[in-house]
């Protein structure tokens, strides 16, 4: 299908050659409802918890910005990372983003939930390289857009701030939007990544892990 009409397409078909500058974020500022604990402080093997293997993913990828997603400005400095509060709370995820579309100065990002321990690098890294400097990527399973694992232009941020300001804060519903107005384009992705988008929500899915991806 033709990637210029937003439909599913293999990221290498995308992008340049050239590495375009970009800023990474973890989201972090869930309620923890179901998991009835924070989830950023899980441990994941190693000594880690989860917002530390995030974070190392995120840093190995060379962002030229790195910023934490929170509730809570104050939240989670002992990672020396920028924690940027919403600027639309109790928004969920797009809050997020919003937030860090606004606040960096690449032109490029790239998201990583919190509660994704097994998104492999190279997934992430397939994502940047098949974005543009106006253009991000986010991989869809079976036509539904995962839009937590994904790589957002920030020219994407006018659209995500006009929508939260009328409480229209489905991130699955912003990308589509985003889709139609070429801010991005969507993935298909093959069946070898099908483990990367495990989620921990409950504490039944504690140490859930596909074969291979364990704590590295």
């Amino acid at each position: 299908m033709n990637p210029a009409n937003g439909h599913h397409s293999d990221p290498s078909a995308g992008g340049g050659t050239a590495p375009l500058p970009f800023a990474a974020a973890v989201l972090a500022g869930g309620l923890s409802r179901r998991m009835g604990r924070d989830k950023a402080r899980l441990p994941v093997g190693d000594g880690r918890t989860l917002l530390e293997r995030q974070i190392e993913r995120l840093r190995a990828l060379g962002p030229q910005e790195l910023f934490l997603s929170a509730r809570d400005a104050g939240a989670y400095a002992e990672f020396g990372v920028p924690v940027l509060a919403d600027r639309f709370p109790g928004q969920g995820p797009l809050a997020g983003i919003q937030r860090v579309l606004e606040a960096m100065t690449a032109p490029l990002l790239v998201v990583l939930g919190v509660d994704l321990p097994a998104v492999e690098p190279e997934l992430l890294g397939s994502l940047l390289a098949a974005a543009g400097p106006d253009r991000g990527v986010v991989p869809c399973r079976d036509g539904q857009p995962e839009p937590l694992v994904a790589v957002y232009p920030k020219a994407a941020e006018p659209v995500a701030r006009r929508r939260l300001e009328v409480g229209e804060n489905s991130a699955r519903a912003f990308v589509e939007a985003c889709v139609r107005e070429g801010h991005l384009r969507l993935w298909e992705t093959p069946p070898t990544w099908e483990g990367c988008f495990v989620n921990w929500n409950r504490p039944e899915d504690l140490g859930r892990l596909p074969a291979g991806a364990g704590p590295r």
